[in-house]
Order: structure tokens, then sequence, then C-alpha cells
């Protein structure tokens, strides 16, 4: 009975071992729209999403406190509100 209990487990785990692993051919699908997508962004002006994204991370800071912000999470940061900023604009333009 002790050889029979092992059984299951190594059926369990192909069928974990199968469902995780994409086709080869579908990551190549993916990325062609993206490419796409990327080239039909419309031109943000710079200016703009630098005004915005200072006042997201003028908002993160005061929330957080600035004693709290560590320089590696400070850049992070401001990424991450550059980031939003841009995706805000874009949707912003689709609306319009």
């Amino acid at each position: 009975m002790a050889s029979s209990e092992p059984r299951p487990q190594q059926e369990n785990q192909g069928q974990q071992d199968q469902r995780p692993r994409p086709n080869p051919q579908q990551p190549h699908q993916p990325q062609q729209p993206q490419q796409h997508q990327q080239q039909q962004r419309p031109r943000i002006d710079p200016e703009l999403l630098t005004k915005m994204a200072w006042k997201i991370y003028l908002a993160e800071v005061s929330e957080e406190g600035v004693a709290l912000i560590g320089d590696n999470d400070a850049k992070e940061l401001s990424r991450r509100c550059f980031r939003l900023a841009e995706i805000f604009a874009e949707e912003q333009m689709r609306r319009r």
C-alpha cells in the first residue's frame, strides 16, 4: 500500500507540471500585439507627464513620510509615479 500512495502524487505532479507550461508558440503571439499597441501609443507631453508624476510623488511621500522612504524606495516610487501618470494620460486621451 505504501507503493500505491506515491502514484497519485506522481500523477498530480504531472498534471501540475502541465498546467503552467505555455505552448512554445504562445509567447510570440502576445508579443506581437504589444509591439503593435506600443506603436499606436499617443505622444504625451513630457511637461504634463512630469507635473502629474510630481503630484503623485508628493502625495505618496506625504502619506508615507519623508523619514520612512529610503533612497532606493524613492527611486522606485518615482518610476511608479511616472508610469501611473503615463497610464492616466493615455486613458484620458482615449476618452476625449
